[in-house]
């Protein structure tokens, strides 16, 4: 029954839909099954429904900053360890993310000095990213990093570009790319053979259209 407590009793809210139901079954009788479908779910359900629903868990990469020596008898770089540049939050099933956090280079270089931009693990020292001159960051540019995410949302490459400013007002933009599967090969028909080892030699008959 609609608005029955747990004594098997109506409450109050089951009396007043009580009465509802008897002002709406003499008047439209088709409102009034409605109103059953509707408030005999149990409250609980929708609840359960609610926290099955799919929540967007946001994730977070630091990117990267180092210069790079032009030569190996060079002199020790102006920024002679990784230090942080950006902060990036992102959702993989997006294609843009959030700059948090975005630190440009400064310092006595040169406008053609090297950078390394990347990823960085500080426990192999290896790098995953480009490498682009410290002219990139100046003002006049619109600076935009692409992140490269694998199937289960954890980033793998980091790519960077730069281009003129226009009427956009961020002037760093994040762009997230997800890894696609690759394509499948597509094999021809197996040839099959007869009992002998050999290819029949029966011809299909044509249809009437390919006559």
């Amino acid at each position: 029954m609609i608005g029955d407590d747990a004594n098997g009793g109506r409450g109050r809210n089951g009396e007043m839909f009580g009465r509802l139901e008897s002002w709406m079954s003499a008047t439209c009788p088709s409102a009034r099954f409605k109103l059953r479908i509707i408030y005999s779910k149990p409250p609980n359900m929708l609840l359960s429904k609610l926290l099955l629903l799919p929540v967007a868990v946001a994730s977070s990469v630091t990117i990267y900053m180092h210069s790079v020596p032009t030569s190996a008898s060079s002199q020790t770089p102006v920024i002679p360890s990784p230090i942080p540049l950006a902060q990036i939050d992102y959702d993989a099933d997006q294609t843009k993310g959030t700059v948090t956090s975005f630190t440009p280079p400064h310092g006595s270089y040169t406008s053609d000095h090297l950078l390394r931009i990347g990823l960085h693990d500080s426990a192999s020292g290896s790098w995953r990213g480009i490498v682009t001159s410290a002219a990139s960051f100046a003002d006049e540019y619109k600076k935009k990093f692409v992140v490269f995410v694998d199937e289960k949302g954890e980033a793998y490459h980091v790519g960077f570009s730069t281009s003129a400013k226009g009427e956009e007002k961020e002037d760093v933009q994040v762009q997230v790319v997800k890894r696609a599967p690759g394509m499948k090969p597509v094999l021809n028909k197996p040839v099959v053979l007869n009992a002998e080892g050999k290819l029949d030699s029966k011809v299909e008959e044509k249809t009437f259209i390919q006559k």
